[in-house]
């Protein structure tokens, strides 16, 4: 059986220390929120944790006390693969970017 950690209070050492799996998951909605609306984002990110949306929607509202190891690894894999994808964007940007800068210096 999968071990419970219990979510650590605002402000609270542990919180400072890590982000905890609710702060991830918030994280993640807010971010798909312009795009999908509240729901559609709640059900991005609850796909992309591998939790139900029901589960997803709950813990983006406070809701439970504590959340599950595995719920929590899975959250944070998610959050990791989604920090992953943008700095790749950003990367890819970027470059793109510097491009643009050479091009200018060199056609001047």
């Amino acid at each position: 059986m999968s071990q419970m950690l219990e979510i650590p209070s605002k402000g609270s050492e542990a919180m400072n220390s890590a982000l905890s799996g609710r702060t991830l998951l918030r994280e993640m909605v807010l971010l798909d929120r312009p795009q999908h609306g509240l729901d559609g984002a709640i059900d991005r990110a609850a796909r992309a944790c591998v939790v139900s949306a029901r589960r997803a929607k709950a813990i983006f509202y406070g809701e439970p006390k504590r959340l599950w190891a595995d719920e929590q690894d899975r959250i944070k894999a998610a959050y990791e693969a989604r920090m992953q994808d943008e700095m790749r964007q950003l990367d890819a940007r970027q470059a793109l970017v510097r491009a643009k800068l050479d091009a200018l210096k060199g056609s001047a």
